[in-house]
């Protein structure tokens, strides 16, 4: 259209040239070229002289244009595959979501070859086989994805580390976002992941380093550090009791939060299994004068205080307060059992089973009946509370049923 646009008015400014000049010249116009001589009016003239002009001027776009042809068709083909990379990716993402993993896996192939979206396309058919549980295909893709495009290494590790995870190898997994988090530190998803994993194999003291790094809110912190000064208190499973880590990990847990309901809780669990507990009976007794907790107050009958007459001084000043606490009222008839208190007992008891029977108060029932030699009502609450056991989920928020029997073994002090 330019050129076209072009040549109209090349025309028209050598018709008026032409115009002009012929009012100054008179007669036609002359000129030798190789030893020929050429004579024609002068509109002809600037008319042949215009169309020479165009014509160099329509070769030159010509050439021009055949100089860039094989640009322009490296770029439509670029286009073009940018095109056929785009449709591959957005099909496999939507397969993906659909959960037809085989076939996202074989739409994100159509897209490999592109230099910009192949990075995007290996990514989707890692996952696309991760899903199906094909592990080595799902590694070379991961690996292609790397070589493709630097910033897809994080993403590419973050899979890497959920294949490993989901084949067992919780360590590897673990192993795998360290050395990401080398090269992407701040990043909250890996951040989130690798203290998961701490969690889930259960290494508490990586965790707690590892969540004072974490990016997050100072509420959102809190909760965290609680959970994992929780899982530190609790042993590893089948472990023997070991009082100096037990300590050694309270007195590392900062002070402002061992006067948390749930950390002394589980303080104080554990201390129980240690062969001695007395050290707990000051923290329990400031606790519960602070707040009162059903399940501190029951633990605080499980302590073998030096004063257990103090103690049960305290559970009945609370039970004033509390009169149809369950819990309570079973901590105070095995405190009494305790201190030979049988008839105390025996009505503290027997109230707790007021709101229904538990495994809890049935063995602290049978253990009371055991030691007043009614063996026969003993047994049968035994029973009973082997069937509760059995049918029901019922685990004892404080180990009462567990705990009551090392406690009622040692010896009493008044």
């Amino acid at each position: 259209m330019r050129t076209l646009i072009f040549v109209v008015l090349a025309v028209l400014l050598a018709l008026v040239l032409a115009a002009i000049a012929s009012s100054y010249v008179q007669g036609p116009v002359a000129f030798s070229a190789g030893g020929y001589l050429f004579q024609m009016e002068l509109v002809a003239f600037v008319l042949a002289v215009v169309v020479v002009v165009v014509a160099g001027h329509l070769l030159l776009l010509l050439l021009t244009a055949l100089l860039r042809l094989p640009e322009r068709l490296r770029g439509s083909l670029h286009k073009r595959r940018q095109a056929q990379a785009q449709a591959a990716l957005a099909d496999g993402l939507s397969l993906l979501l659909e959960g037809q993993w085989s076939k996202a896996e074989q739409r994100f192939k159509g897209g490999f070859s592109h230099p910009r979206q192949g990075a995007h396309c290996y990514l989707g058919a890692a996952e696309a086989a991760f899903r199906q549980g094909h592990r080595a295909p799902c590694l070379r893709y991961l690996d292609k994805a790397r070589r493709n495009d630097d910033r897809a290494a994080l993403r590419a590790g973050l899979l890497e580390a959920g294949l490993l995870r989901s084949t067992g190898d919780v360590s590897g997994s673990i192993a795998c976002l360290e050395s990401l988090q080398q090269r992407h530190r701040g990043n909250r998803v890996l951040g989130e992941r690798l203290l998961g994993l701490y969690r889930e194999h259960g290494d508490w003291e990586a965790a707690l380093l590892h969540a004072k790094r974490v990016s997050m809110p100072s509420a959102e912190r809190a909760a965290l550090l609680l959970q994992v000064h929780l899982g530190r208190l609790r042993p590893a499973p089948d472990s023997e009791p070991d009082q100096e880590r037990l300590e050694g990990i309270w007195q590392s847990i900062p002070r402002r939060m061992r006067s948390d309901v749930r950390l002394l809780r589980a303080y104080v669990t554990e201390s129980l299994r240690l062969p001695t507990a007395e050290h707990c009976e000051p923290l329990l007794r400031k606790a519960l004068s602070r707040q009162y907790d059903p399940e501190l107050a029951a633990l605080y009958a499980l302590v073998q205080g030096r004063q257990p007459s103090r103690q049960l001084a305290l559970l009945e000043g609370l039970l004033k307060a509390h009169p149809e606490d369950a819990q309570l009222l079973l901590a105070v008839g095995i405190l009494s059992s305790r201190l030979k208190l049988w008839g105390k007992a025996r009505s503290y008891i027997e109230q707790s089973r007021t709101s229904g029977s538990t495994p809890e108060n049935l063995y602290a029932m049978a253990k009371l009946l055991e030691q007043q030699g009614d063996f026969e009502a003993a047994t049968r609450c035994y029973r009973q509370g082997v069937d509760l056991l059995a049918g029901t989920t019922h685990s004892g928020t404080v180990g009462l049923l567990r705990m009551h029997s090392a406690a009622s073994g040692d010896k009493s002090g008044t």
